[in-house]
């Protein structure tokens, strides 16, 4: 079946008649980053970020021009500009429903299977492209141990050697001042970061942040999955690198989705955030770095659980009380950090920032990512105006 037949051409102009407000937003924009200038809406734009006014969107003609490449067309070039989407993948994607059938012998469920790998490879891109609307510079530095990284020697400190490779990595980007946007445990290593680089960095954000843990119940509370790594990680040391091997083996054995599924099982909202084509790709993807046919991280990651992370650092975190803004971003369904724990780290720090979302678990930012950037875009500003 090709274009030139009724029923993909009537599928294909279904796409173009879709109004182009709504195909921006489809492929994750914002109407509200845009502003009214005369009959168009202008905006930075997502693909090529900064702060002008690159794109024109025109409502009326259902148009739009990106001054960024000086490309410009339908509801489906939109689309595509955003996503990356092949032609028909895009007008799938706006008109919801699949493309004529051109393979008699392709059965329903090939046609379902190549749908979700093209929406899962369209919503890969949402928050990355988001975040350069916005002027965000995303720096992500990769552990030591982790995809191709050289491994820290055996007796050094893994964590002074984290913060240091962060420190070079930043200063090579030529980044003086940033805010930290960071998940889970790793809280701790801004704080300590914060504290080293006290004139680099403007902020903290932790989503599913863990903060010291100073309570045995704490341990004791968390789902059997947490529980069993890092108790083990607090109270058997000696047994962890075993432990640890054997849940990436595991991993490698049932695949990164049937682990994740096992490990967020207990939290109905991780799993449905986990089971949506954006955040699935952001972490089986993601994870490439820490366990692929290649590698595996599994000696680095258990480095990091020794190291400081698990002791009671409550000394760097109140060291920056009234140096800058701390805010943490939870899930009440977190299954490390429950809400009995998540209302101690409040009673213990009160001058630390709290958000609770009733409808996240530990994925509270793969599920809440616009509220996150939303809350850096003052920490940026303020790095950005010194």
């Amino acid at each position: 079946m090709t274009r030139d037949d009724p029923a993909m051409q009537e599928f294909v102009d279904e796409a173009r008649r879709v109004d182009i407000l709504s195909a921006f937003e489809r492929a994750g924009g914002s109407v509200s980053s845009l502003r009214r200038q005369s009959h168009e809406m202008v905006g930075p734009c997502p693909v090529h970020g900064g702060r002008r006014d690159k794109l024109q969107i025109n409502p009326r003609d259902n148009v739009y021009l990106c001054r960024g490449d000086d490309h410009g067309g339908d509801a489906i070039g939109l689309y595509r500009h955003l996503t990356g989407a092949d032609f028909l993948d895009a007008c799938e994607a706006l008109t919801g429903r699949d493309r004529p059938r051109h393979d008699p012998n392709q059965s329903p469920q090939q046609v379902a299977q190549r749908r979700a790998e093209a929406e899962q490879r369209i919503a890969a891109s949402r928050a990355e492209a988001e975040a350069r609307a916005r002027g965000l510079r995303v720096i992500v530095p990769l552990r030591p141990g982790y995809g191709s990284s050289d491994m820290v020697a055996h007796g050094a400190d893994y964590d002074a050697a984290l913060l240091e490779d962060t420190e070079r990595v930043l200063r090579a980007e030529g980044v003086r001042r940033c805010p930290v946007l960071s998940l889970g445990g790793d809280v701790y290593y801004a704080a300590r970061l914060a504290r080293r680089d006290p004139a680099r960095i403007t902020g903290i954000l932790a989503c599913a942040g863990m903060l010291p843990l100073t309570r045995r119940a704490q341990f004791e509370r968390m789902d059997k999955w947490h529980r069993f790594i890092l108790a083990g990680a607090k109270y058997t040391p000696h047994l962890l690198p075993f432990m640890v091997k054997a849940g990436f083996l595991l991993a490698r054995r049932i695949g990164k989705g049937g682990f994740a599924r096992a490990i967020y099982g207990e939290s109905g909202a991780d799993i449905a955030t986990f089971e949506d084509p954006e955040v699935y790709e952001a972490i089986v993807g993601g994870s490439e770095v820490a366990l692929s046919a290649t590698h595996s991280a599994h000696e680095a990651f258990a480095r990091q659980l020794v190291g400081g992370q698990l002791e009671d650092w409550s000394g760097d975190l109140v060291a920056l009380k009234g140096a800058l803004p701390v805010i943490l971003m939870n899930g009440a369904q977190d299954p490390q950090v429950p809400r009995a724990t998540y209302e101690e780290f409040r009673r213990d720090h009160p001058w630390i920032e709290y958000h609770l979302f009733e409808d996240a678990g530990q994925l509270v930012f793969f599920r809440h990512w616009r509220a996150a950037l939303d809350r850096l875009a003052p920490l940026v500003a303020e790095a950005d105006a010194k």
